[in-house]
């Protein structure tokens, strides 16, 4: 980066300022098809940054970084604030749904879930009868590749963090996956992932507990290994995901103080990681792309899956009927026939707190396969009215506290549920960008460092993030 990070601390910069309409306004699914479509327009590209062509590039993903948060608070913040106002800085609109698991697929594919295979955090099994967490899948679980396989075909190393479905995959040298079982990351880390963690005295076998509980100290050693990793081996692509502000925002709310003092935590790991860059003596050469996953509602009131399947089944009578949440999306499956599709989706319109139920027929507006041409994707989805927690346990705790204060997983362009785009670097415009998607990070990455992505992607490039290139 041009500017010493320290220099980040001391000029405290405010982030762009006009905040975004609602795209609901025009209605959820019109919406959703132009975002989808790409057709929202590109700020023009503005100032270039250094030299035309990166040698280094940075993904960091701050989960659950909500731009409203960002973009009200950016003194919680003062890098990112500082990379927002000399770099280009705007709102980024998730996936459906806009879960941690399908949007980080997008995020490094550039591809609608429809094309990736992620269709959330979860998914039920048909044939073997069972719900799937994608959390204990590794890079296997993905149907198309990756910006990470770009890079190393064409000659890059390349390290990822903590990212969601990276285990495994044979393009990342580096690479502590996130996976909740102990089981699962012992079976896709490479002998220099444990030779990592054995660096900064991190016992592999603790990762299960660190990542269901512990995701402040998960961040921390995530700072620790791309310090460790920048200084000792100069990887040309590092993905880093930090889980701290999506746990904050879950637990307490997203405007609470707990939710505040993650974000300047996570721009505390986002300052160290830069100044590696700097001490390593190519800070200069490095594009910097800080992005989220997606915003954050505020939770009003919950209703329980348990108890709207045992409700549904009987109201419908489908026994073989199984549902559960994805954020505030409800999957259904076990609707092999007509009268058992329709009788489960009169009985969840019925189900209060249930604000809407999708059919198949709009599945292509959501970016979602159908069941006919993917079995992870469910036979119906209900959507849960916003503010509304949809909670997989079946009891409410003792004492009347909520499970949770915040949450996510409502169509993307609900309010509150954009995240957090800033870029700065060789290469990079500075000014505001509007119109970006978590799907189209991939391809405007990729265009920056000369990398080619395999095939037709559903993101474009931004181009008021790319530059246009100086007259020779």
């Amino acid at each position: 980066m041009a500017s010493a990070p320290h220099m980040h601390y001391r000029h405290v910069c405010q982030a762009g300022a006009r905040p975004q309409p609602s795209l609901c306004a025009a209605g959820w699914l019109a919406a959703l098809v132009m975002v989808l479509a790409g057709m929202a327009e590109a700020v023009a590209a503005a100032p270039v940054q250094g030299s035309q062509t990166p040698q280094y590039l940075l993904v960091i993903s701050i989960d659950g970084l909500a731009w409203d948060a960002f973009e009200s608070r950016p003194t919680a913040m003062p890098t990112l604030a500082w990379m927002a106002k000399s770099g280009a800085a705007g709102p980024l609109t998730s996936v459906f749904p806009s879960m941690t698991w399908a949007a980080h697929a997008s995020l490094w594919t550039g591809q609608l879930p429809v094309h990736h295979g992620v269709v959330g955090n979860r998914f039920y099994d048909r044939a073997k009868g069972k719900w799937v967490e994608y959390s204990e899948k590794g890079a296997e679980i993905l149907r198309t590749s990756t910006l990470a396989d770009a890079a190393f075909r064409q000659g890059k190393t390349v390290a990822a963090l903590f990212w969601p479905n990276s285990g495994g995959a044979a393009s990342i040298a580096w690479n502590v996956p996130e996976m909740y079982r102990e089981k699962d990351f012992a079976r896709t880390t490479t002998p220099a992932s444990r030779a990592l963690l054995d660096a900064i005295g991190l016992p592999g076998a603790t990762l299960s507990r660190l990542a269901s509980n512990e995701s402040y100290t998960m961040d921390m050693a995530s700072q620790e290994m791309a310090v460790r990793l920048i200084q000792e081996h100069k990887p040309q692509v590092l993905f880093v995901h930090l889980l701290s502000v999506d746990t904050a925002a879950h637990s307490y709310g997203p405007a609470s103080a707990a939710a505040t003092w993650a974000m300047t935590s996570a721009d505390r790991n986002l300052a160290a990681i830069l100044a590696a860059y700097d001490r390593a003596g190519i800070g200069s050469s490095l594009a910097a792309f800080v992005v989220s996953d997606h915003g954050f509602a505020s939770v009003a009131r919950t209703v329980y899956v348990p108890a709207v399947l045992q409700a549904v089944r009987a109201k419908a009578g489908v026994a073989s009927l199984q549902l559960m949440a994805n954020g505030h999306a409800l999957y259904a499956y076990g609707l092999a026939d007509k009268r058992a599709l329709t009788a489960a989706a009169a009985a969840l319109r019925a189900t209060a707190g249930i604000e809407r139920v999708v059919t198949t027929a709009e599945f292509a507006e959501l970016g979602l396969a159908t069941p006919t041409q993917d079995d992870r994707s469910p036979d119906l989805i209900a959507l849960a009215a916003t503010n509304v927690l949809l909670w997989n346990g079946r009891e409410p705790s003792k004492d009347g506290a909520q499970h949770m204060y915040g949450t996510h997983g409502y169509l993307p362009t609900a309010p509150g549920l954009q995240g957090v785009l800033v870029a700065r670097g060789p290469g990079v415009a500075v000014g505001r960008v509007t119109g970006a998607r978590v799907i189209d990070v991939a391809p405007t990455a990729a265009v920056l460092l000369g990398l080619q992505l395999p095939g037709p992607v559903d993101g474009k490039v931004l181009g008021g993030v790319v530059a246009p290139a100086k007259p020779k």
